[in-house]
């Protein structure tokens, strides 16, 4: 883990140099006693691009047969009224319904927090099919 200071809240927290591996690819691994089947990502903002690179790498894992098969993976958006154009939103739209009707990716949705305060935090909750949960916040 790196020491550094946040940019948005100025206040010291942590990063990990293999964070994708060890939060968003470890929970879905068959070799865990529980591997999760559903992930939710609640998260600042994000884009297609960060989207898509997370999709193929699942999709590539449940492939290569090291990830759970059926994985669904719900994304929550919670800067809309500073980050989220009509543009990126479309950009999304038109994102998850190509990787929805791609053979062997795992399904995605999308949904925005809209009201009330901007949600600035990042949540990664991992759930498998016995209805245990795992958090892991950033």
């Amino acid at each position: 883990m790196i020491p550094r200071i946040d940019e948005i809240t100025k206040e010291e927290t942590f990063i990990s140099e293999k964070f994708d591996e060890s939060v968003l690819y470890a929970p879905a691994r068959i070799e865990n006693l529980s591997p999760c089947n559903s992930l939710k990502i609640v998260t600042a903002f994000t884009g297609c691009e960060r989207i898509s690179t997370h999709m193929i790498a699942l999709q590539e894992g449940i492939k290569n047969k090291r990830f759970v098969k059926g994985l669904d993976v719900e994304v929550i958006l919670g800067m809309t009224k500073s980050s989220l154009s009509q543009k990126k939103h479309e950009d999304i739209c038109r994102l998850i319904h190509f990787l929805n009707e791609s053979r062997g990716m795992p399904q995605i949705s999308c949904r925005y927090i809209c009201n009330g305060l901007e949600v600035h935090s990042k949540i990664y909750i991992g759930r498998n099919q016995m209805k245990r949960f795992r958090y892991y916040q950033l």
